[in-house]
């Protein structure tokens, strides 16, 4: 096992993407997402009709015949449109992201708004597509089934439960929807590199990280969860805290519990 605290720069928010890596960012993030969606209504309509530049992205990824990680969901990609000619067909898709951005002030250094607002969009423009819906109808009616609902009430019924999974011929361009949170990451950067500008751009404090530390019992087997068989990296110990209590006792972070029980612990450090 290696010395020192290793504690992950980038794990506020996956590279590229609007997915988030941390619960406390993701629920703060949610909160105003949703408020601009209750408040600013036109976000979203502005959004949606840049429906037909992600229909011309989309025409030239297919035309082109890219690979599947090359798709105009991609904003690192999108961005880059006006200076390479292999995503060329992305410029208009762009342009009218960054327009969409620059009127309602959702700029930002990492660009997150904007890769949000192009997931967002993508995953409506594939939902609106007919192959799309009448694979979502078939998936209401077959799961409805299993529960004795008729065929006519199979779609409303489905649909009128989920927030997130849009009703055929009732789609629309959600923000909030496509924000997602992973806490599920390995960390291989030593505190002491990671707190450089060149290894973390946006200097971060170390407690906006979940967890980057967590107390361990001193008797505690590594061994429990194959973590002991395994390079150990600061992801085993955080999963310690989801262990139920055992006589060995729990592990527990000092910021937002008490120790309870067995408490002769000491900081592991990875």
């Amino acid at each position: 096992m290696k010395g020192g605290l290793y504690y992950h720069p980038d794990r506020i928010k996956k590279p590229s993407s609007p997915m988030l890596l941390d619960m406390a960012r993701y629920n703060h993030v949610e909160y105003f997402v949703q408020l601009i969606e209750n408040i600013v209504p036109e976000v979203l309509k502005d959004l949606e009709t840049l429906t037909r530049k992600i229909d011309i992205a989309q025409k030239w990824f297919e035309e082109k015949k890219l690979d599947h990680n090359s798709s105009p969901s991609e904003w690192v990609l999108v961005k880059k449109s006006d200076q390479d000619k292999i995503y060329s067909g992305y410029a208009p898709l762009k342009n009218g992201l960054l327009n969409w951005a620059s009127k309602y002030n959702l700029d930002s250094d990492n660009d997150f708004y904007i890769e949000l607002a192009l997931w967002a969009l993508h995953s409506f423009y594939e939902d609106i597509q007919d192959a799309d819906r009448e694979e979502r109808i078939q998936e209401a009616i077959e799961y409805a089934k299993h529960f004795g609902i008729p065929q006519e009430r199979a779609v409303e019924w489905y649909f009128s439960g989920m927030q997130r999974n849009s009703k055929p011929f009732e789609e629309k361009v959600s923000l909030s929807g496509a924000l997602y949170v992973s806490e599920i990451e390995f960390d291989d950067f030593h505190l002491g590199e990671s707190s450089s500008l060149k290894m973390c751009p946006i200097i971060r404090d170390l407690f906006n990280g979940h967890f980057p530390f967590v107390f361990v019992p001193k008797s505690y087997d590594l061994t429990l969860q194959n973590i002991g068989k395994s390079e150990v990296s600061l992801n085993s110990f955080e999963e310690i805290l989801m262990i139920e209590k055992r006589l060995i006792g729990t592990g527990w972070d000092p910021r937002t519990e008490k120790c309870i029980g067995n408490c002769d612990v000491e900081l592991a450090s990875i």
